[in-house]
């Protein structure tokens, strides 16, 4: 069983295995365990609200640090900068990480879901 997917640079990601059981895997790593772990490492481990001044340059490292694990290139740090700042936001003003957590994993769960389904009706149609 291979766990992988291909995806071709420049075009839509479309899962190419032809297996339900590493689809349902590739959904539970991508929708859920994969924003789980950015939020639990970008906000909560790297955000501290012991001064002002440590919320600010941590925030501030953490965005750039999520930004670098995702981005090609500057304008995609920027843009990525971008992406993360409502997650930080809701984290910093709440002090909740499971409001950027479920966030996050909504925001996932829109990005990817049209992907799963595609994939796994096209495994049960052929």
């Amino acid at each position: 069983m291979n766990f992988s997917y291909y995806v071709e640079e420049d075009t839509v990601s479309i899962i190419v295995h032809n297996d339900i059981i590493p689809t349902f895997f590739y959904a539970l790593m991508m929708i859920v365990m994969k924003p789980v772990a950015e939020e639990f490492f970008f906000r909560k481990a790297l955000i501290s609200f012991d001064s002002k001044s440590q919320t600010v340059i941590f925030t501030i490292i953490s965005l750039i640090l999520c930004a670098l694990t995702r981005a090609h290139g500057p304008l995609g740090i920027l843009e990525w900068i971008i992406m993360a700042l409502p997650v930080t936001i809701a984290y910093i003003v709440t002090k909740n990480i499971y409001i950027s957590v479920m966030a996050h994993v909504l925001f996932e769960f829109y990005d990817n879901i049209y992907e799963v389904v595609y994939t796994v009706g096209r495994i049960l149609n052929r």
